[in-house]
């Protein structure tokens, strides 16, 4: 079940013209549907937001400093991004060397 732009704002509680910002700029997990329509999967929607609710700072985002906030947000999510992909390989190294002693 996916749902529109308005209701996946009010599913987050946030304002509608704040989260057509946001979907703009590629920020959320959506699914294009045409050239310009866009539909929303309310689960992953819901990670999403929590995920970005953790990261420090994102009150500028709610209280309209949308292009600064916007950005900042993009770069923290690839920053945790990159720390995730660091800490799996680290993880597969340690099985790998797991394996081998235990061989």
């Amino acid at each position: 079940m996916f749902i529109k732009t308005p209701k996946a704002a009010k599913l987050l509680g946030i304002n509608e013209k704040t989260f057509r910002v946001w979907v703009k700029k590629g920020l959320v997990p959506m699914r294009r549907i045409g050239t310009s329509q866009v539909m929303f999967n309310p689960k992953q929607l819901l990670e999403w937001w929590k995920a970005v609710e953790n990261i420090p700072d994102t009150q500028e985002l709610k209280i309209g400093r949308k292009a600064k906030a916007v950005q900042q947000i993009k770069k923290m999510l690839q920053q945790i991004e990159l720390t995730e992909w660091r800490e799996n390989r680290r993880q597969t190294k340690l099985k790998g060397m797991e394996q081998v002693v235990n061989g």
